[in-house]
């Protein structure tokens, strides 16, 4: 399969029995994981998680990276965060800013759930259809407006509306 080929099939095996160790302080949740993250050796990233709560003894024989993976995903898609907003109490969805710190966020976002996938852990995300569309976009992928219906019914309606206008000979452009 193309999408698991390595070039080099030597570094497999040290990806397979390589450990990814964080440490983080409680008070700094997020950016002690964005430095760890961005700092880490590449095959770190595809090793099993070990997480360290700094002042804390605790040997992680996968309690302490569950506790590790729910505070970051409750922290980044809390909406006092501001990052994301639940849609219906269904899903989540990306809420509009331009805060270059959140632009830092998305980053550690992408990585650690590269990190859950690979750590067989399940994150309590709910995103909509259309954005699992987009994940495996193969340049084909068709959006339409029952994608948008899923994210917001009212604009959704709304351009329904605009193009029976249209197909009916009405103005649409005013």
């Amino acid at each position: 399969d193309q999408y698991f080929q390595d070039d080099d099939d030597e570094e497999i095996p040290l990806r397979r029995h390589s450990t990814l160790k964080i440490k983080v302080r409680r008070d700094h949740l997020l950016d002690d994981t964005l430095v760890a993250l961005l700092t880490a050796d590449p095959a770190e990233l595809m090793g099993r998680i070990k997480v360290q709560f700094q002042g804390e003894e605790a040997y992680d024989a996968g309690g302490v990276s569950r506790e590790f993976f729910t505070l970051v995903t409750s922290t980044l898609f809390s909406p006092d965060y501001g990052m994301f907003e639940m849609i219906n109490h269904r899903f989540y969805w990306f809420r509009n800013t331009d805060s270059t710190e959140q632009l830092r966020y998305f980053t550690l976002l992408g990585a650690f759930m590269g990190i859950a996938i690979n750590n067989k852990v399940i994150l309590p995300i709910r995103f909509p259809i259309i954005m699992y569309k987009k994940l495996i976009n193969k340049n084909d992928s068709i959006y339409n407006i029952s994608d948008l219906q899923e994210i917001d019914p009212q604009v959704s309606d709304s351009l329904k509306s605009l193009l029976e206008l249209k197909e009916k000979g009405g103005n649409v452009e005013d």
